[in-house]
């Protein structure tokens, strides 16, 4: 009996340390699986923190670009498809009077006509000077004196609105054709004293420029702009 005894409690231990074994394994099975599990999460993790550091840094170049120095060079590019550039535009209507020998005394035509004088610059001849010191950003613009750059007198215009004709004396109208340049020459005479116009040309000259070169938003942005006039 006592025997007996004896090899069922040996026979229990060995079950539960057969139990006790699998179990054993079971567990560190499981940690060994939650080990991996882990270590993949932790791999994920520094992935995802690598790249969330890519894009802060990316984030930040965005926000912060690089300054671009600035150069004459650049500015001359953002100015040289105005080539001639027309800002103002003065429209006339005069009369005058023409005189002439006739065969016998004088004839005297006084005649009405219209025109459009067209003033501005020739933007090659801009010059700039470009300062990119930190805090002293400033763009100097030296400009070219402003002249006629186109000046048209509309033919179709001229009207004969009173004649005196010395006696044998036949002219027809067309003959003030021949006028257009006197009537030019006058015109711009007149106009070389008319500061409106000229103050006109500059002004509007300066805000073109300006709009040229501040479509780059570092100018725009940073840089102050001098513009300084040739008064030859």
């Amino acid at each position: 009996m006592k025997k007996i005894k004896k090899y069922l409690i040996g026979g229990v231990v060995a079950v539960f340390l057969v139990f006790a074994v699998f179990g054993t394994i079971k567990i560190w099975s499981a940690f060994a699986e939650k080990s991996e599990e882990l270590e993949a999460l932790q791999v994920i993790n520094n992935q995802l923190n690598s790249d969330m550091g890519i894009l802060q840094q990316q984030n930040e170049a965005l926000l912060n670009p690089p300054k671009v120095e600035i150069t004459v060079k650049t500015l001359k590019e953002y100015v040289a498809p105005a080539s001639e550039l027309i800002t103002y535009k003065y429209y006339y209507t005069d009369v005058a009077e023409f005189e002439k020998d006739a065969l016998i005394g004088k004839d005297r035509f006084v005649y009405a006509y219209s025109g459009v004088i067209s003033g501005g610059i020739d933007v090659s001849d801009i010059k700039f000077a470009v300062n990119n010191d930190e805090g002293k950003e400033k763009i100097t613009i030296a400009m070219p004196e402003p002249k006629i750059i186109a000046h048209e007198i509309d033919e179709k215009s001229f009207q004969q609105y009173k004649i005196k004709n010395s006696i044998l004396t036949s002219e027809s109208f067309t003959e003030f054709a021949s006028l257009l340049g006197t009537c030019k020459t006058t015109q711009e005479d007149k106009l070389n004293s008319n500061t409106v116009f000229w103050d006109g040309v500059k002004s509007n000259t300066e805000t073109v420029i300006k709009g040229l070169i501040t479509a780059d938003e570092q100018i725009r942005n940073n840089y102050e702009i001098e513009f300084n006039w040739n008064e030859n």
